[in-house]
């Protein structure tokens, strides 16, 4: 094999390698934005059961204040 060929051979070579890095890339772009949706929708609702337990909890709270008033005689 000349020195010509090999050359042409490689940069065959190194353009199918390129296109494989290039597909494996965008496969690995669209698992993880598939993911980050996953992981945004677990903390919207994590954050929407923490908002209702927090005003639960106030209500409580005031409840407890309303309790703990000293009665008048």
């Amino acid at each position: 094999m000349r020195l010509d060929e090999l050359r042409a051979a490689m940069q065959d070579e190194f353009k199918s390698v390129r296109a494989g890095i290039k597909t494996e890339g965008e496969t690995t772009r669209r698992h993880f934005d598939i993911m980050v949706e996953k992981v945004n929708d677990s903390v919207k609702l994590v954050a929407e059961a923490t908002a209702h337990n927090t005003s639960r909890l106030g209500d409580h709270e005031r409840r407890l204040d309303r309790l703990e008033k000293p009665r008048r005689s």
